[in-house]
C-alpha cells in the first residue's frame, strides 16, 4: 500500500447507480477498499483515543487526502466513510482481542502495547474498554453478531462488484427465470431486513435510497431495471439453496 500513499497519479474511480464503486477495473476497486482500510489504522485520520466515529473531526482532512489519490467523485463520500468506519471498528475489535482480553490487568497490556500506538492513546483505550458502559454494549454486540445469518465472505471483494458481475451475466445469457416468488422464501428463511441497510447492496444502500433509484428509472432504463431485479432474484435463491443444503 506504500505505493498508494507515495504515487502522485489519482486513479479514477467509476460509481454504479448507488454511488458505489465498482470500476473501471476491480483491481482498483479492491486497492481503494484496502487503501481505506489503512487509513482506519492512521493515528492522524482515525487516533484511537476518539470513541464514538460521529465525534471524528478529520474526516474533512481524510476526504482531501482521499482525493488526492483517486479521482473519485463526491457521491461516493458515504460510500467511502462508511466503510472507513467499519474497518476502524474491526480494527479496535482487533486490538481488544490481542492487547485487552488477553491479559489479566492493565500493566501487563501497557507493557505489551503495540509499537505503532501513542502511549497516551493506548491508555485512553484501556481506560474506555474497562469502563462500565462499553462492557455493557460490548455484551449486547456480542449477542448480536452471534445472531448474524449472512455474514460477508467474499474476502476483499465488495458487494457492489459480485452484483455487477451477476448483471453482466443475466445480460450475457438473457436468463428468463420465473420465481416470483423468491423474495417471500429468501424473507422467510432470513428474516426481515435491519434498518440502515438492503442485504446483498453493499455499503451505502438503503430501503429509501432503493425505492429513490427505482422511482428515477426512465422507461429507457426499465429493462435495466428487470435485470437488476432478475439478478437480485438469483442472488437470493442461491442464499436460500445454500442454508438448505
Amino acid at each position: 500500500m506504500p505505493r498508494v500513499h507515495g504515487r502522485k497519479e489519482h486513479k479514477i474511480i467509476i460509481l454504479n447507480e448507488y454511488n458505489q464503486p465498482v470500476g473501471p477495473i476491480k483491481e482498483v476497486v479492491k486497492e481503494l477498499g484496502s487503501f481505506l482500510g489503512i487509513l482506519a489504522r492512521s493515528e492522524t485520520f482515525c487516533p484511537l483515543n476518539v470513541f464514538n466515529w460521529r465525534k471524528l473531526d478529520t474526516k474533512d482532512d481524510m476526504w482531501k487526502y482521499i482525493k488526492k489519490k483517486y479521482d473519485i467523485p463526491d457521491e461516493a463520500k458515504p460510500w467511502v466513510f462508511e466503510s472507513v468506519c467499519s474497518a476502524w471498528r474491526k480494527y479496535k475489535s482487533q486490538l481488544k482481542t490481542t492487547h485487552f482480553t488477553t491479559y489479566d490487568n492493565d500493566e501487563l497490556r501497557m507493557e505489551n502495547r503495540p509499537v505503532d500506538i501513542p502511549e497516551s492513546h493506548f491508555k485512553d483505550l484501556l481506560k474506555y474498554w474497562n469502563s462500565d458502559p462499553h462492557k455493557k454494549m460490548s455484551e449486547t454486540n456480542t449477542e448480536n453478531r452471534n445472531k448474524l445469518k449472512c455474514p460477508h465472505t467474499a474476502g476483499r471483494t465488495p458487494f457492489a462488484l459480485i452484483r455487477e458481475a451477476e448483471m453482466e451475466k443475466i445480460q450475457s445469457t438473457q436468463e428468463s427465470e420465473d420465481d416470483s416468488h423468491s423474495d417471500d422464501a429468501f424473507a422467510s428463511v432470513m428474516g426481515p431486513e435491519h434498518p440502515g441497510r438492503v442485504r446483498l447492496y453493499g455499503r451505502g444502500v438503503t430501503k429509501i435510497v432503493l425505492k429513490g433509484q427505482k422511482g428515477n428509472l426512465g422507461s429507457s432504463d426499465e429493462r435495466m431495471q428487470q435485470k437488476m431485479e432478475e439478478m437480485e432474484e438469483r442472488m437470493q435463491q442461491r442464499m436460500h439453496e445454500k442454508l438448505n443444503e
